[in-house]
This record gives structure tokens, sequence and C-alpha cells, in this order.
């Protein structure tokens, strides 16, 4: 398995099933959480010429360059070519079943394919999301130079794809997508949640609204500002709206819009904390805001699943009629609401259970909240690579 922190959340879990995974990566997560090896290759260094790309002219280039040749990434090209030297050195010296790699970045798509040629072994691509976020937007116009970049990556994708055995997106609506590119099976694989959902915990002093991690492009917050500025007049009672993790620019955009609605002094930041003490957080809230992407077919974040197992109410706004809507309402963990009415009834009514009983309850739908735990997704996919494999296959990843 080559990749990212979701090889990590895959690897914990697949020994149960069956997989012995071996993870390759550079220098990012902990070993100590995962159950399998995990091989550190070391950081390539700084090529000296890179001050080249900071003239536009040679920069367009480089660029065109680089595509025609299927290099479609960010990074220098070092760590395209230390990945390749340690993938090259241990399938050299050891037997492996299958190969799994993540995107992005593209190059692991590209190794994959070439080692598969080279050993002989299956692969199989987990497509996390696309190479682009606006890809599965009907509404987006892309302007000449993506939608070029956009065809020399459809086209790398579907030469890389001949040898793969079968491909995992993070959504249904993304494996659909992914279809028409590749003739292969292919099986929707979400992130899940790490752990048991806890019991109800006592939340904190003063009735909070917990928003977690970035507030991408293309989230609404007016209608939660407006419900926030309904609630304060109807029925003025002290509430926190706090955005963890905030960078500046969206600390800029809240504090601006809060002021419109009068309702800045509600709002606080808090910086980014470790993921388990985040969660442990979350617990702690009485409701927890998500925003979906509107106009986005299929799009979770992988935060939206953290939300789920942390046993706290979620509040969905506004309504995006796909599958976060979908996700909520079937796991009868949230509502999902559009409307400032909406909104301020919703923390109202969530807001007097807190004072009669001192806690918000979200039982939910514990068979239906289970299917999205992160060991049951990694089940799901242990079928699938299992399915892919050769019935001789001793089953190392």
């Amino acid at each position: 398995m080559a990749a990212s922190h979701r090889a990590v959340g895959a690897a914990t879990h697949l020994r149960e099933f069956g997989w012995e995974p071996t993870v390759l990566t550079f220098n990012w997560g902990n070993s100590e959480d995962i159950a399998g090896r995990f091989i550190r290759l070391a950081q390539p260094m700084k090529r000296s010429r890179l001050w080249l790309w900071k003239i536009p002219m040679i920069s367009t280039i480089l660029t065109w360059k680089n595509y025609r040749s299927g290099h479609f990434d960010w990074h220098i090209k070092g760590h395209e070519e230390a990945m390749y030297a340690g993938l090259n050195e241990i399938l050299e010296s050891e037997t492996f079943d299958m190969m799994m790699g993540i995107f992005s970045p593209h190059f692991h798509f590209k190794h994959c394919a070439q080692f598969s040629a080279k050993f002989q072994i299956p692969f199989v691509m987990d497509f996390r999301d696309l190479w682009h976020n606006q890809t599965m937007n009907p509404n987006h116009e892309f302007p000449l130079r993506q939608r070029k970049q956009h065809k020399w990556i459809q086209h790398y994708w579907k030469t890389w794809s001949e040898n793969m055995s079968g491909f995992i997106s993070v959504a249904p609506a993304f494996v659909d997508y992914l279809s028409t590119l590749f003739e292969k099976p292919g099986i929707s694989i979400l992130n899940g949640f790490d752990g048991e959902r806890p019991d109800p915990i006592e939340k904190f002093a003063r009735f909070t609204i917990g928003h977690f991690g970035r507030l991408l492009p293309g989230k609404e917050i007016g209608p939660l500002m407006a419900g926030l500025a309904k609630f304060k007049n109807d029925h003025r009672r002290p509430i926190n709206l706090v955005f963890y993790a905030a960078d500046d620019e969206l600390q800029d955009r809240v504090i601006a819009m809060a002021t419109q609605f009068g309702i800045a002094k509600m709002v606080s930041f808090q910086p980014k904390v470790p993921r388990k003490e985040a969660v442990r957080l979350m617990g702690l809230c009485h409701l927890l805001y998500y925003p979906p992407i509107i106009g986005h077919k299929g799009m979770y974040s992988a935060k939206i699943f953290d939300y789920l197992g942390s046993g706290s109410r979620l509040l969905i706004c506004p309504d995006d009629g796909d599958v976060v809507a979908n996700l909520v309402t079937d796991t009868a963990t949230g509502e999902v609401l559009t409307t400032p009415m909406q909104v301020s009834n919703f923390i109202h009514r969530s807001y007097i259970e807190w004072e009669d009983t001192g806690t918000v309850c979200c039982p939910g739908d514990p068979t239906a909240i289970f299917e999205f735990s992160r060991r049951e997704q990694v089940r799901k996919l242990a079928d699938f690579l299992s399915k892919l494999a050769s019935p001789s296959s001793h089953q190392n990843l």
C-alpha cells in the first residue's frame, strides 16, 4: 500500500480480515497507529532549479512538458523518483499478492501500473476523490487550460489502468463516474469513524455548536448565521459557535458574516488539535455543524464520519439534497435544515433538552451507524480485494 492517511485506517483493520498490509510512505503519521508494517522513505532533496518555476513563460513550458510525460503533481519529481526507488527495492526482495495505490498524487497510479507489468502483481487503485473537486459539479465551467490538463489526465489514467484489477472511491457517484473511464470493477469505500460511539456524556458548561476542520469554497454558512440571529432575537439564551482549526481566511469570512448578522459575540476560534483530541471535543459539543458542498454529486469529507462517531447531534445546513443529507437522515443522527426558522427551532429544542436533562442525546440508528464505522468499511475493502486476488494468494498487500 503506497500513500496517505487513508492507508493507515485501512491497514489498522485489514489484518482482522486475512490481509497482511505493508504501508510505504514518506514522513507523515505514526507507525504505532498501524497494525502492520510501516516503511518510511527518506525525504528527497529539494532541487536547486525550483526558481525557474517562478518565471511565467518557463513555468508554462515546464508545466506542459510535465503533462505530456504524465507528471501532474505539484510535488518535485524527486518525490516520484524516491517512491519509485523504494517500491522497486521492496518488490525485488519480497513477494506480494496485491498492490494498492492511493490517489493523490498521480504518480502512485503510474508506479502501480509500471510495477504490475514488471513483477506481474495485480493492483487496485483507491481514488479517494477525483482530479479536481469541481469535476462532479455540472454547473462549473473549467477554463481552457484546465480542460486540456484534464484530458491529459484522463488519457494517462486510461493507459495506466490497462492491467488494473479494480478500483475504489469514496462515494457511489464517484465510482459511477470512474466506470466511464475504466472497464473494471469498482466499489465505494468510505473513510468511516474509529472506535465505538460513546454513551451520552456531559457537555460543555455553555451550550456549544462546534465546527471542525476547513471550510472549503462552496460551503454556505449564511443560512446558519441567519438561523443563529433568529435564535438570538427569539430566545435570548447564551450560546457559543466555535470553529476549531480555522485558518485565517476562514476566520475573516466568518467574522464578516457574523458581524453582518449581529452575532459576532457568539463566535470564537480554537487552534487545530490532534485528531483524538478533536474527536473528544466533538463529543462535548451539544451540536456539530456541517455545511455540505452544494452542487457536487457524491461529495463527503472525512470529517462527517468523525461527527457520526462522536455521539453528538448533527446540524446539517443547508440541505445538499445528496449524500450528506441521506447519511444523516438514514442514521437518524441529526437534522437537515434549510431556513433560518428551521435552524432556530432545532437549536431551541436541543437547548431545552440540555436544560432539562443535562445533555443532548443522539442515539441514532445503531445498525445504520455501524455501517459507517471504519472497521466495517475495511471489511468491505478486504472482501473486494479477496475477490480480485488469485486463489493461491497469501493476501500480502
